[in-house]
């Protein structure tokens, strides 16, 4: 995917485009998980604990995005 078209992606996902937010998803999903595992590898904590620590932030982040998105829509 060309850097066009994640911007496009992005600009139609801030727009409640659900199918852009999936494309980036899709195509961003190895990359973040990863960013995440490696600061949670740093903890001590038990592995099974870590993943639904991951699973817990990935959530946070797209409600995040999400809420962002319905706030500028509601403004207009």
């Amino acid at each position: 995917m060309t850097n066009e078209e994640v911007k496009e992606l992005i600009l139609k996902a801030e727009s409640g485009d659900n199918a852009a937010w999936e494309s980036l998803y899709a195509h961003f999903e190895r990359y973040v998980h990863k960013c995440v595992w490696k600061s949670l590898r740093k903890l001590d904590m038990a592995t099974d604990r870590k993943k639904a620590m991951e699973e817990e932030l990935y959530q946070a982040g797209r409600r995040g995005f999400i809420g962002s998105n319905a706030e500028k829509m509601s403004v207009f």
